[in-house]
């Protein structure tokens, strides 16, 4: 009898041994299949992170620049007006005006801000040229059209667009319709390119 608890004592040990070897080699083969797995999730993250930051990037420089372009039609139309409006007030006030409107100028000039926030655009387009080469299918944007548009609308503010209130308006709201054109195609653009990633 002590042979039989024997015998059946080895037997037990030794199968219980092969059944523990062979689930622990199918433990590890499941572990690196989903090590595996997960390292595959981790990499699409972070070139998803990386498109999606340089993505972001431009689109708040194009933002940026878009926001500048308003501001720096508006500064210039609203000096043009006041000029403009003076033209009946003494000397005095349009020597004082063309003053302050020579130191806005200056500080106007030094900060150049279309400058800065057009480079800045240009930087981020290159940069997410090279990440992810769609962007290049949104030709940056027709920024030259904006800024063929920007330099034509400023070729409009002349003394004659302020001679009457209609002129003024149609002046004003031509270029606010068409410049709000431009923002929306490429907000537009920019949704495309977030869901395309």
């Amino acid at each position: 009898m002590s042979c039989y608890y024997s015998w059946v004592g080895n037997w037990f040990t030794n199968n219980f041994n092969n059944i523990l070897s062979a689930t622990s080699s199918i433990a590890t083969i499941i572990a690196a299949i989903i090590a595996i797995y997960t390292l595959q999730i981790w990499r699409k993250q972070q070139i998803y992170g990386t498109k999606f930051n340089v993505l972001m990037e431009l689109e708040d420089n194009y933002e940026l620049l878009l926001a500048e372009y308003g501001n720096t039609f508006n500064w210039i139309f609203q000096r043009q007006k006041v000029v403009f409006e003076s033209q009946n007030k003494p000397q005095e006030y349009r020597q004082k005006l063309d003053e302050a409107i020579k130191n806005d100028f200056e500080k106007f000039s030094t900060e150049n801000k279309l400058a800065v926030y057009s480079r800045g655009y240009e930087l981020a387009y290159c940069r997410a040229i090279r990440i992810f080469p769609s962007v290049a299918s949104v030709d940056k944007l027709k920024l030259s059209e904006l800024d063929c548009f920007y330099r034509a609308s400023l070729e409009l503010i002349k003394a004659e667009c302020f001679e009457s209130k209609e002129a003024t308006d149609k002046l004003v709201t031509d270029f606010a319709h068409k410049f709000t054109g431009f923002g929306n195609t490429g907000r537009q653009h920019f949704k495309i390119l977030r869901e395309s990633l």
